[in-house]
């Protein structure tokens, strides 16, 4: 726990980008609120322990992962958006997900939602589909293999 408001500590000194005591101690306490509902809400719903050491390689994998569809997706969409006569295809794509919690759908949603040209709009009552916006693509099947083969398989390797 201590590591963990530590690390939250240290991302709000940098987002806030003020590196005082009074503000590190306002880290201090977000952090370990934080910490503290995240760690209580997720052992109420975690599957059977898995030792925090061998979900660091997957979750150092996802971020990277994160990042590189993050830059591609923006090149991608300032392109389209760039171009003299817009023509944006836009659709919904059903995408076939298997979480074993909801925090493992949160992220998945969440990460898919930050990429620029998706958006997670909804998911099916049982919460094995993610229903996902997509614009600028013309090959449906490629998407929903993306998210599948990219950020579902990767998030399931953090969380299992």
């Amino acid at each position: 726990m201590i590591l963990g408001t530590l690390l939250l500590t240290l991302a709000w000194c940098v987002l806030t980008r003020e590196y005082t005591i009074p503000n590190a101690a306002l880290g201090v306490a977000i952090g370990a609120l934080l910490h503290g509902v995240v760690r209580k809400r997720a052992q109420s719903e975690a599957p059977p322990a898995r030792n925090a050491w061998t979900r660091i390689p997957a979750a150092i994998e996802l971020l990277l992962f994160f990042f590189y569809e993050l830059f591609v997706s923006s090149v991608r969409i300032a392109v389209l958006v760039a171009r003299p006569k817009l023509e944006v295809k836009t659709a919904v794509v059903t995408v076939q997900v298997d979480p074993e919690s909801e925090a493992e759908l949160a992220t998945l949603s969440n990460l898919v939602t930050l990429t620029p040209g998706t958006l997670s709009i909804d998911t099916s009552p049982d919460g094995k589909q993610l229903y996902v916006h997509v614009m600028g693509v013309d090959d449906l099947d490629a998407v929903r293999r993306e998210i599948e083969e990219g950020f579902a398989r990767r998030v399931r390797k953090v969380y299992r």
